[in-house]
C-alpha cells in the first residue's frame, strides 16, 4: 500500500470535501483512505479518499438539481448521472481491495451518501437507464438499478425513452 501523508495546512479539493461530508474523520483515517488505491480505465489510479469525496459530492448535487422546479443551462443530465454511477462502482472496487480497517472506515462514510442517495432515487422498474447505458455497459451494484424521483435528469431519462415524466 503506499504512503501517504496529509500535511498541516495541505489542500486539495478532494480533502476539502471529504472533510465537509465526515467531518468526524480525522487527518489519520483520511491518509488510510488516501493510501488506497484504486484502478481506473487507462492505467489511471484515484484513492479511495477522493471517490468516496466524489461520490457524496456527486449525490448532493444529484439532489440539488432534483429539487429544481425548471432546466436551467448549467443542469445536470443523464449523462452527468451516469458518471455518477460509474464513480459509485469505482468506490466498490476500492472497498473490495482495502484493508479490513479501512473497508470498515469507508464503509461508514459510504453509508450516509448512499443513505442521500436512496432517499432521493426509486427503482427504474421501466428500465429507463438502458436507454442511454446498455447493461453490459454498466455495473452490477444496486445503484444502477435506481434513477431520480424527480428533476431535469429523471426528466431526461423519460423523454430520451419517449415517456412523459411519470
Amino acid at each position: 500500500m503506499a504512503q501517504y501523508r496529509v500535511l498541516p495546512g495541505e489542500v486539495t479539493s478532494w480533502m476539502d470535501r471529504l472533510r465537509r461530508y465526515f467531518p468526524e474523520m480525522g487527518d489519520d483515517e483520511i491518509a488510510q483512505l488516501a493510501a488506497t488505491e484504486v484502478s481506473l480505465s487507462h492505467g489511471r489510479t484515484s484513492s479511495l479518499a477522493e471517490l468516496l469525496a466524489g461520490w457524496a459530492a456527486h449525490v448532493d448535487q444529484l439532489d440539488a438539481e432534483a429539487q429544481r422546479t425548471t432546466e436551467h443551462a448549467d443542469s445536470w443530465t443523464e449523462h452527468d448521472y451516469v458518471a455518477a454511477l460509474h464513480i459509485r462502482d469505482r468506490v466498490e472496487q476500492g472497498l473490495l481491495a482495502a484493508p479490513d480497517a479501512v473497508r470498515h472506515l469507508a464503509a461508514d462514510c459510504l453509508a450516509r451518501a448512499d443513505g442521500k442517495f436512496e432517499v432521493m432515487t426509486i427503482p427504474d422498474n421501466e428500465h429507463l437507464l438502458e436507454v442511454i447505458v446498455s447493461r453490459s455497459e454498466r455495473g452490477e451494484g444496486w445503484w444502477w438499478a435506481r434513477i431520480p424521483v424527480r428533476g431535469p435528469v429523471r426528466d431526461g431519462l423519460a423523454r430520451l425513452a419517449g415517456r412523459s415524466d411519470r
